[in-house]
């Protein structure tokens, strides 16, 4: 990459910080980070306000997991875990229920 490109992807973060601070908003950088797209790693480091940005290998966007090669492998199988939670969340309620329901009309009083 050359350094003209590096210069101009810098300039980036700091048109958004200067933006923010001309509409008085402020900006979340510890949830800021850099994410590789593609097979090429760069050496440079990114920074927002003068805080170094962490380079990731995969990052949740709007509810959507992305990885550097956009592999969807990453995003379903969290969607993938996520329904097995809630399969046996459901399953041990659904377990206590008919344990209450079998127990209280068999109990001897």
């Amino acid at each position: 990459m050359h350094v003209i490109d590096i210069d101009q992807l810098q300039g980036a973060p700091n048109d958004l910080v200067q933006w923010a601070d001309l509409w008085q908003l402020s900006l979340s950088i510890d949830k800021c980070c850099v994410l590789n797209i593609g097979t090429h790693k760069f050496d440079t480091i990114f920074s927002v306000c003068g805080v170094a940005l962490p380079v990731v290998q995969s990052q949740r966007d709007l509810g959507i997991i992305v990885s550097g090669d956009l592999s969807p492998t990453l995003h379903i199988n969290d969607i993938v875990a996520k329904g097995h939670r809630r399969a046996n969340l459901i399953l041990r309620v659904l377990s206590l229920v008919m344990l209450v329901c079998f127990y209280v009309p068999f109990s001897v009083r």
